[in-house]
């Protein structure tokens, strides 16, 4: 999880994430709204979860 201390990240870096955690939890409808404002792509599945972000920073 070091990756995660990245001093030079911005919002967007979280698209694919948000993009993902939509995705996985069956949210198609916003998935495929976040897509088409966004232009992003899937997540690689060694990338970090959205919910293991969460995880790692508020428990």
């Amino acid at each position: 999880m070091a990756s995660m201390a990245s001093q030079n990240t911005v919002p967007s870096d979280l698209y694919k994430c948000v993009y993902s955690f939509l995705v996985d939890n069956k949210f198609t409808k916003a998935a495929q709204q976040f897509l088409k404002q966004t232009k992003v792509t899937q997540q690689d599945e060694n990338e970090e979860s959205l919910v293991n972000i969460y995880n790692f920073w508020v428990k």
